[in-house]
This record gives C-alpha cells, sequence and structure tokens, in this order.
C-alpha cells in the first residue's frame, strides 16, 4: 500500500504543478492500484445484508472490483475538495469511525496510523476552513483518499467506506 500511496502523491504533485489531463491521471491510478492489488489486497467477497446470510463470492472479478474500488474513492475525496474545507472534514469523520472499527476489532496498529491521519485533518481545518488560508491540492487530496481506503483495506473491511464515508457519495 505504500508504493501505491507513493504513486499516489507523486501524481497529485505533477498535478497541481502541470494540470494533467483526466486520462493520464486515471492511468496512474489505475497503476497505482494494481500495486496494491499485487500486495495482496483484494475485495474476494459481498456478504450478503441481514437475514440472507452468507455471501457472494467474487472470483476472478475480485481484482477489476477491487481496481474500481480504490479509484472510486480516492477520486472521491478529490472531487469534494472543491470546498474549503470540505474533503479534511468529511475525511476526519471517516478516519474517526475508523479508529473505532479498528479498535473494536482489536486492530490497534491501524488505530494509530488512523488516528494520526484523522490528527492531520483536524490540525490543517483551522488553515482551510473559509476563507482558505492554505489549499490541499490534488496532493493532499488523492493521498487523503487514498489513504482512507488503504487503512479501510488494512481493517479487513474496505467495502465499510460505503457507509463510514457516505458523505463521499452525497457529495
Amino acid at each position: 500500500m505504500l508504493a501505491g500511496a507513493t504513486m499516489i502523491v507523486l501524481l497529485g504533485v505533477f498535478d497541481d504543478i502541470y494540470d494533467l489531463p483526466a486520462m493520464k491521471k486515471l492511468v496512474v491510478q489505475l497503476a497505482a492500484a494494481a500495486v496494491a492489488v499485487l500486495g495482496g489486497n483484494k475485495i474476494y467477497f459481498f456478504s450478503r445484508l441481514m437475514s440472507l446470510g452468507g455471501h457472494w463470492d467474487l472470483g476472478i472479478l475480485s481484482v477489476p472490483v477491487t481496481l474500481f474500488w480504490i479509484v472510486l474513492i480516492t477520486n472521491a475525496v478529490n472531487l469534494i475538495d472543491g470546498l474549503d474545507g470540505l474533503a479534511a472534514g468529511v475525511s476526519t469523520i471517516s478516519c474517526v469511525s475508523l479508529v473505532i472499527i479498528a479498535l473494536v476489532y482489536s486492530n490497534p496498529g491501524v488505530a494509530i496510523i488512523t488516528s494520526a491521519l484523522a490528527g492531520g485533518c483536524i490540525g490543517f481545518l483551522p488553515y482551510n476552513r473559509p476563507p482558505a488560508k492554505i489549499f490541499m491540492g490534488d496532493t493532499g487530496s488523492m493521498f487523503l483518499g487514498g489513504a482512507v481506503v488503504a487503512l479501510a483495506f488494512d481493517c479487513g473491511m474496505p467495502l465499510l467506506l460505503v457507509f463510514v464515508g457516505i458523505i463521499y457519495w452525497i457529495e
């Protein structure tokens, strides 16, 4: 995940400097997601809801579904970065939710890293609220999206971002 996150940060830096076209950004995002998948991060199944029990095994579709999911979350955070404080505020809420989930499922490593990410977002907010004094740019927003999805994978619950990151979808 670290190699993929580094690729996303470098993409964000180049996009902030050179304003890259969307297709080039998508190709690099897919490559970064592929690095994460090659590292063993995959969505293998969808759990059935409530009384249905069991799960739907994705089989060979696990790779494209995972690639799509990583790129989707990364871009969702990037897209909500248009308003002052929105990406950092929403990501703080998502991170705090992931901290609670990590603690409930006895995953202190993820809880510590996610707490640090939430703390970074909280520290950034006073400078990014209207009128913003500093901006996150694509470097920060794409990293934040990639980090949130990576931490959800580390919790073993990447699809939990449907609920934890509900504001990403609403926006």
